[in-house]
């Protein structure tokens, strides 16, 4: 609580999972994601990527998908594979859009999608690695290979 207080990131991340929770400290999301954000704003990538989360699935501020986005990309720049599963999940599903799109914004959607898939499936990351083999499988934003699907497939089972 110290560190946190004195504005140390990793406390503040670590004090924050506390809250979440509940591991030595009463549970209060609210107060988690107030750690969270004090963290992600001095630009913790394992903060920001809460932070997403926080408001993905509204735990201690309201559920807000369009704010969800920005934190997951912040920290998908620094190379946080779950934040890039996350963010490729949301450019797929369109969350971080209006619902009014036209055929080149699904498009680019599409091209979001699999870019951030890809970066998080080549750290490792199983959800990912499956989503892309998915895509693969149908040819859905990339070609069409049954080869790379059963490949990634397999890297996925294996984790």
């Amino acid at each position: 609580r110290r560190a946190a207080k004195k504005g140390h990131l990793s406390a503040q991340a670590a004090l924050g999972a506390c809250f979440e929770f509940g591991e030595g400290v009463t549970q209060d999301d609210e107060e988690a994601a107030r750690l969270y954000r004090l963290a992600a704003e001095q630009v913790l990538a394992l903060a920001q990527y809460n932070c997403g989360r926080c408001f993905r699935f509204g735990r201690g501020v309201k559920q807000d998908d369009t704010e969800a986005a920005p934190w997951w990309r912040l920290a998908a720049n620094q190379g946080y594979a779950d934040a890039q599963c996350y963010l490729g999940e949301s450019y797929l599903e369109g969350k971080e859009l209006s619902q009014d799109m036209s055929e080149a914004t699904r498009w680019f959607r599409m091209s979001e999608a699999v870019r951030w898939f890809r970066l998080a499936a080549d750290q490792g990351q199983a959800v990912a690695q499956s989503k892309l083999a998915l895509l693969h499988t149908a040819g859905i934003g990339v070609p069409r290979d049954p080869f790379e699907a059963a490949h990634l497939f397999r890297l996925a089972a294996e984790q």
